[in-house]
C-alpha cells in the first residue's frame, strides 16, 4: 500500500528482479558478447539512413545475468559490473555509430550508444572526480501500479566519494523517464544507490568548449617543459594568445595548453567560445596522475 502521505501521482512501486553482469563472470561470457556484437554490425548495417532521430534505444541481446536482491546491490559499485551487453543504437542514434569514449580518470574506454551520452560522460569527466562508468549496467523487473515495467538505466557511475548513481541521460524528460526514475529510486531507496535525470548541458558554446578540450586530456599532452614555460607565461591579464605568442613551436605548445585547461591547471570562462582572446587564470588544479598511469609507465619499453 501506498503511504497516506505520500502524493497520489507517485506510483507504487514493487521490484521483481535485478539482473546484473559481475564483472568477474566476465570472462565466461566472451563467447556470448561475440554473438551480440555479431548482431549489433548486423543491426547497423540495416540502418536506414531516413529513420528517425527519436526514439528508445533497441534493447538488443544481453550477456547472461546474475539475479541478486535490491538489497544485495549495496555489495555493488559500478566498478564491480560490466555492461549488460554492446550499446545498441535505436532510432535516434541512426545518424552516428557507436560512440567510444576514452576516460581521462581511469584510462578505460566506455561505448556509449548516443552523442547525448557522451556529451554527459565527457562534461563528468572535466568535471573531475568520476571514478567509473558502466553503460546499461542492469536490468529491473518491477510492478508500477499493476503493470510490469523492465527498466534498463543508461549509465552507473561513481562520482567522488558520493553514493554509486545510476543516471538516465535524456534531452526531454518525458513520462517513461518519470516511470522509470521511480523504478531506479526504489532500488536506490533499497540499496544505497541514488538515481538521477541528466541532460546535457544547456548553453551549447559550454558544451562545445568542453568537446574541444576533450581532444587534448590524454596524458601524452604532458611534456615537464613545456608545462612549466606555459605556466611562467601566464601573469595577470595572461590570455590564450599572449601565452602561445612566446611559443617556440606553437603547435607544440597549443596540445599542451589544452591539457592544462581540461585539468584545470588553468581556468577560463566557457561561456565564452574559446579563443586567442579568452583570459586564463590559476584554477584548482585536478591533474592528479591517476592511478592507473604508473602501472602503465611500469610496464612501457
Amino acid at each position: 500500500m501506498r503511504p497516506e502521505s505520500e502524493p497520489a501521482d507517485v506510483p507504487e512501486v514493487r521490484i521483481v528482479d535485478v539482473e546484473i553482469v559481475p564483472a568477474h563472470t566476465a570472462p565466461e561470457n566472451i563467447r556470448a558478447l561475440a554473438s551480440i556484437t555479431e548482431f549489433a554490425e548486423a543491426t547497423m548495417a540495416a540502418k536506414e539512413p531516413g529513420d528517425a532521430d527519436e526514439g528508445p534505444v533497441t534493447p538488443g541481446p544481453m550477456l547472461p545475468t546474475t539475479s541478486v536482491a535490491p538489497e544485495e546491490l549495496a555489495l555493488f559499485g559500478p566498478d564491480h559490473l560490466v555492461p549488460l551487453g554492446p550499446p545498441l543504437p535505436g532510432r535516434r542514434d541512426s545518424k552516428a555509430a557507436i560512440n567510444s569514449y576514452w576516460v581521462a580518470a581511469t584510462g578505460r574506454s566506455v561505448g556509449l550508444p548516443s552523442l547525448t551520452q557522451r556529451h554527459v560522460v565527457t562534461e563528468l569527466d572535466f568535471r573531475g572526480g568520476l571514478r567509473t562508468v558502466v553503460p546499461r549496467p542492469m536490468r529491473i523487473t518491477a510492478d508500477v501500479d499493476g503493470t510490469r515495467l523492465t527498466v534498463v538505466p543508461d549509465l552507473a557511475v561513481q562520482l567522488h566519494d558520493d553514493p554509486p548513481t545510476l543516471l538516465d541521460v535524456t534531452t526531454r524528460p518525458g513520462r517513461r523517464h518519470v516511470l522509470a526514475a521511480a523504478v531506479c529510486r526504489e532500488v536506490g531507496r533499497l540499496s544505497g544507490w541514488q538515481h538521477r535525470i541528466r541532460q546535457p548541458h544547456s548553453n551549447p558554446t559550454v558544451q562545445a568548449n568542453i568537446d574541444f578540450l576533450a581532444l587534448y586530456r590524454r596524458p601524452l599532452h604532458v611534456d615537464p617543459r613545456v608545462r612549466r614555460e606555459l605556466l611562467d607565461r601566464c601573469g595577470n591579464d595572461a590570455t590564450i594568445g599572449s601565452v602561445l605568442d612566446g611559443a617556440g613551436d606553437r603547435t607544440l605548445e597549443l596540445p599542451v595548453l589544452m591539457h592544462l585547461i581540461w585539468h584545470d591547471v588553468l581556468d577560463v570562462d566557457l561561456d565564452a567560445t574559446l579563443s586567442n582572446a579568452t583570459r586564463l587564470r590559476r584554477g584548482s588544479d585536478r591533474s592528479i596522475t591517476p592511478t592507473w598511469l604508473p602501472q602503465l609507465m611500469a610496464v612501457a619499453p
